[in-house]
């Protein structure tokens, strides 16, 4: 699926307008005169680029999961007639902890994750808005705490290396975990922002 969508519509003079839109849950609010205008500040750059981000990390996960694919069949059939590629379990371990985690946040930020909320939705809205926060709150801390052992984990292995490639250190392996923590922290975050600002629209001050 597209990290996007096109709108075609028709205004009251008969003109054909095309849009392109941005995922669920990003804002595309234009001005009421329909005249496009630059976005200013950092902030509007800071969300540019993070919707980048989140583009090349769709990108990066469908490539690499393409040539996980690939790269255990083709070594399974080699293996088959005797001549094993040395080096594709432990390409393939480094490619599938990778897509493992950026494909996390990529669930995550598209309400994807498997959850349990049979009793959850039984709750009124107010009281449902305060446990999805509550259950926000814990898994970011857990998320840091992810990125703290991640780090740690990538600085012990730096001198590890894979049994199959000669001088490829594991630590590219283990990178994925703080790398993908940050990710998902940051997607938690905005969540978190997106349940505050709905309560403060919901119940202004």
């Amino acid at each position: 699926m597209l990290p996007f969508r096109i709108e075609l519509r028709l205004d009251p003079g008969g003109r054909q307008d095309s849009r392109v839109g941005l995922p669920s849950g990003v804002d595309s609010s234009e001005p009421a005169d329909g005249k496009s205008r630059p976005v200013g500040g950092s902030g509007g750059l800071m969300k540019k680029l993070y919707d980048y981000v989140c583009i090349g990390e769709l990108l990066f996960v469908k490539v690499a999961f393409v040539f996980l694919v690939l790269l255990v069949f083709v070594a399974a059939f080699t293996r088959y007639i005797g001549y094993p590629i040395n080096w594709s379990v432990d390409m393939a371990q480094c490619l599938f902890a990778w897509c493992t985690f950026l494909a996390a946040d990529i669930a995550m930020r598209n309400n994807k994750l498997m959850r349990v909320d049979f009793f959850v939705n039984k709750l009124p809205e107010h009281h449902r808005s305060k446990v999805e926060l509550a259950n926000l709150i814990i898994i970011l801390a857990f998320l840091l705490a992810l990125i703290g052992y991640g780090c740690w984990l990538s600085y012990t292995t730096r001198f590890r290396t894979f049994q199959g490639i000669p001088g490829f250190s594991y630590t590219w392996v283990t990178l994925s975990v703080p790398i993908g923590g940050l990710f998902m922290s940051i997607t938690t975050a905005l969540n978190i922002r997106a349940i505050f600002n709905k309560n403060r629209a919901v119940n202004p001050a």
